[in-house]
């Protein structure tokens, strides 16, 4: 016999002997309660319900979309992560300090290795330090300056800088790339706002500079703001003496025009 005959006959066997037990009608009182549980939703039996996790609560569904969120931005700020500065080159002698640390001018990879956005730099009397930020701009840090260097700006977002200037000069010429980037130079007297232009912000003894080659640059004093224009140089002044504009000097504008020029050949505009 095959394993379905078997089957078969068992079947069959199986319901003689249920056709064989006695038939009992089912009492009013058990109708009763059947259709009062029924009506009511109570009749007893196996519930299968979604096992109860952490997550399937509201804390933890809102800690899921919180984490989830973060991911998300942790990803997007590594994207939108731009180049970073650069050391072109250097000249004179002597020690720079870099965050409080002496590193030999005549050795420009270790000067290299220990530059960051925002580290806080001084200069030697006759020093002076290249800086380029592909595409974007280059900057040179003349000696006697004690700055901080500006941050590096988003490719997308987040494209403002911020550079301090507490003594010195830091000149700077903008690339192609800088179009919609802010850079703020903050001196002790004024701020500097440069959006697109060749410039110099010069800090001496007793006031604040701005000296533009091209473009304009916006100038933020004891709450005004002025426009200093291309071929001209403002000063405004720690003893509360009116700003003076005055013409560019003749040995800041070769300086300047020779820093566009190298920007040129370095950003490719």
């Amino acid at each position: 016999m095959t394993s379905r005959r078997k089957m078969d006959a068992g079947l069959e066997s199986v319901q003689r002997s249920l056709t064989r037990l006695p038939r009992r009608a089912a009492t009013r009182e058990f109708r009763d309660r059947l259709r009062s549980q029924f009506v009511r939703d109570t009749i007893p039996g196996r519930v299968h319900g979604v096992p109860h996790t952490w997550w399937s609560t509201r804390l933890g569904m809102t800690a899921m979309a919180a984490s989830s969120a973060a991911a998300i931005l942790a990803f997007a700020w590594l994207l939108n992560t731009g180049p970073a500065w650069k050391l072109t080159g250097t000249s004179g002698s002597g020690m720079v300090q870099i965050d409080g640390r002496p590193t030999p001018l005549e050795v420009p990879a270790e000067i290299a290795r220990r530059l960051h956005p925002g580290a806080h730099v001084r200069l030697p009397a006759d020093a002076q330090l290249d800086l380029k930020l592909p595409g974007i701009a280059v900057v040179q840090l003349v000696g006697g300056s004690d700055a901080t260097l500006p941050g590096r700006p988003g490719r997308w977002f987040g494209r403002s800088m911020v550079a301090s200037l507490d003594a010195g000069e830091i000149r700077i010429s903008t690339g192609p790339a800088f179009r919609g980037t802010r850079l703020e130079v903050v001196t002790p007297e004024a701020r500097a706002i440069v959006t697109g232009t060749t410039l110099a912000v010069l800090r001496p003894a007793d006031a604040s500079c701005v000296c533009v080659l091209e473009g304009r640059v916006s100038m933020i004093h004891d709450g005004s703001t002025a426009t200093v224009y291309a071929g001209f140089r403002r000063s405004v002044f720690r003893d509360g003496r009116a700003p003076r504009v005055e013409p560019i000097r003749p040995m800041e504008t070769m300086k300047l025009t020779m820093l566009r020029t190298q920007a040129k050949q370095a950003l490719g505009r």
